[in-house]
């Protein structure tokens, strides 16, 4: 399979802290996945706050859905081959 272009790679501006983030958040192994939203939505604050500031909420959701698009379409597809 391909690799996921790091977050940076795309928005050089974000600090590099965000691709562990991001990482972690579309990590094959969903046993080193964030057990939760909330700690994934803390580390991506604790990211913010270093950067000077968080998001708001449509912000960051705007984030993930802009970054996480393409792979989750892939995963959602791959989910409906084994359901049917």
């Amino acid at each position: 399979e391909e690799d996921i272009p790091t977050v940076t790679s795309r928005r050089p501006d974000l600090p590099r802290q965000i691709d562990a983030v991001v990482e972690r958040s579309l990590e094959r192994d969903l046993g080193r996945r964030y057990p939760t939203i909330r700690a994934f939505a803390s580390d991506l604050r604790a990211v913010a706050d270093a950067a000077g500031g968080p998001l708001d909420q449509a912000a960051l959701a705007e984030v993930v859905r802009t970054l996480g698009r393409v792979s989750l379409a892939e995963r959602a597809h791959q989910v409906s081959q084994f359901a049917a």
